[in-house]
């Protein structure tokens, strides 16, 4: 962001970029950043994944044999979550670059147990949330594309004490909390001179 600040020449007209950055933490808390760099030549496609890998039980199975007695083996599966997203670049005659975005977004899982009712077999079921978008669009060198509107929002709430949890009279009480996040996607093609 300071770059773009103390920007000359052709990209001083960029120079208000981080007013995005700093509209976004003055109305809450921004709790991750992450700035990748990638150098790639035209209509070869960039991807760009920034994930979380969960190992979870898939397969159980239980054996009995009058030697041994039980033996349970246990079958791991791994799901990865996260950001991914492909970039693919033309570059015109003209300079300009048609970009083409396709990314999805998976939130972490929620691992549910499923044991079966003879005791015999247990698996873990992972279930997550998935977001998906793809978009082409024309862009100038060192124009930014800014992409967002994937909002999130999760309202817990709990009721706790003795005999009747949501009475207050009788010593109850309620608690919660709301929480929201948003994804914003900022892209900036710079195209790279033949002279290095």
């Amino acid at each position: 962001v300071s770059i773009l600040d103390s920007a000359t020449g052709n990209a001083a007209k960029f120079a208000g970029s981080s007013l995005l950055i700093k509209a976004l933490s003055e109305q809450g808390d921004v709790s991750v950043v992450t700035s990748q760099g990638s150098v790639t030549t035209n209509l070869t496609p960039v991807p760009i994944q920034m994930a979380d890998q969960t190992v979870y039980v898939a397969q159980s199975s239980t054996t009995t044999t009058t030697d041994v007695g039980a033996t349970t083996s246990l079958t791991p599966g791994m799901m990865t979550t996260g950001f991914n997203m492909t970039l693919l670049p033309l570059i015109q005659d003209d300079g300009d670059v048609q970009l083409q975005v396709a990314f999805n977004l998976s939130d972490p899982p929620t691992i549910r147990n499923f044991t079966s009712k003879d005791g015999n077999s247990y698996i873990e079921m992972p279930y997550t949330k998935l977001r998906s978008l793809s978009q082409k669009t024309n862009l100038r060198a060192g124009q930014a594309l800014v992409l967002t509107g994937f909002d999130q929002s999760n309202t817990r709430m709990t009721k706790n004490g003795t005999f009747t949890p949501g009475n207050f009279l009788l010593g109850g009480g309620r608690d919660g909390d709301d929480s929201r996040s948003t994804l914003v996607i900022i892209i900036t093609p710079e195209l790279m001179g033949n002279g290095g």
